[in-house]
């Protein structure tokens, strides 16, 4: 089961959808000004004022934020400052772009998960074109989707757009290390995904959950129905439930 079913220009063309209806949904959006929590975490925040990418600029700007945890948000942030200073137009569209990252990602997720389904399902006569369809579709609606506008027209709620492209970013890679035979290339996928998760942790604490949704993965879409999910997972669903713990704790 690879990424790609079809010659890759397919896949082009779902992502250039995308990206024409992430900018036409949010086009109107590049004027909306600073307001709120914009002020203390961006606009009044001199640790983002970044003026050169430095060992010394980057650690003030991780360590001397009033939101010092989600260090990942806060280089964004300083380097929308380095590039554009307070031109909100800058920060709106690197909000948009990430957003529509996720949309493309969710994509190619459901992609996967919809082939697997069907692999698990024996549906082998199930046309790739359907599913495809399935999952432009189910894309389309995470951009377009009126609950998404908080994350992206309000500028400081990048951290959760930003966490949530890592997070979706770590299960894709995770799914495709799961496809892999070969150990050493699995290996590598699972490695960049804890990589990505640690990169959305850094972005807002929302991406801890991550672990448990591996796991659900796992069960919904890998288990074998001939082994007791209880007996063989169930050490799994600790482990994560404590990895998730302790990175809340």
């Amino acid at each position: 089961m690879k990424l790609a079913g079809k010659p890759y220009e397919v896949h082009l063309l779902a992502v250039i959808v995308l990206y024409v209806l992430g900018f036409a949904v949010y086009l109107n959006s590049f004027s909306v000004p600073f307001v709120f929590d914009d002020f203390p975490n961006i606009r009044d925040n001199p640790s983002i004022r970044l003026t050169a990418i430095g060992i010394e600029d980057l650690r003030a700007t991780v360590l001397e934020s009033p939101i010092a945890r989600r260090p990942i948000a806060n280089i964004s942030f300083a380097l929308n400052y380095l590039a554009g200073g307070y031109d909100v137009k800058g920060y709106h569209l690197v909000n948009v772009l990430i957003h529509i990252a996720n949309g493309v990602l969710v994509y190619f997720l459901a992609l996967i998960l919809l082939r697997r389904d069907r692999a698990v399902t024996h549906r082998p006569s199930e046309p790739d074109r359907r599913l495809r369809l399935a999952a432009l579709f189910a894309a389309a609606v995470f951009i377009a989707h009126p609950l998404q506008i908080q994350a992206v027209t309000y500028i400081v709620q990048r951290m959760t757009s930003m966490a949530t492209m890592f997070y979706l970013m770590a299960l894709l890679l995770y799914l495709l290390g799961r496809q892999r035979e070969d150990h050493s290339g699995r290996s590598v996928y699972w490695l960049a995904a804890f990589a990505a998760w640690l990169l959305a942790l850094g972005s807002k604490e929302i991406a801890a959950t991550l672990p448990v949704v591996i796991v659900l993965m796992e069960y919904f879409f890998f288990r074998d129905p001939q082994k007791s999910w209880p007996g063989i997972h169930l050490g799994y669903l600790l482990f994560a439930l404590t990895a998730t713990a302790g990175v809340v704790l």
